[in-house]
């Protein structure tokens, strides 16, 4: 969440309200576990979407990518 919010503060820095709104699964693969959610963030009023994708880590954990859409 802080890396959107801090994406989206340096694209609009004229916005002191950022703040996620809604997340929704939209794609789940098994193998390996990888996840794909749109994220709706509300930027001082206008709704910005951003897809986050979360796979394993070969590091052990989970890693994310972050892309506005």
């Amino acid at each position: 969440m802080s890396t959107i919010v801090m994406l989206d503060s340096a694209k609009s820095p004229d916005c002191a309200n950022h703040r996620i709104t809604d997340t929704e699964l939209i794609e789940r693969s098994r193998r390996p576990k990888q996840y794909v959610e749109h994220w709706t963030l509300d930027r001082c009023g206008q709704a910005i979407r951003y897809r986050v994708n979360f796979m394993p880590s070969p590091r052990g954990g989970t890693d994310s990518t972050v892309q506005a859409e």
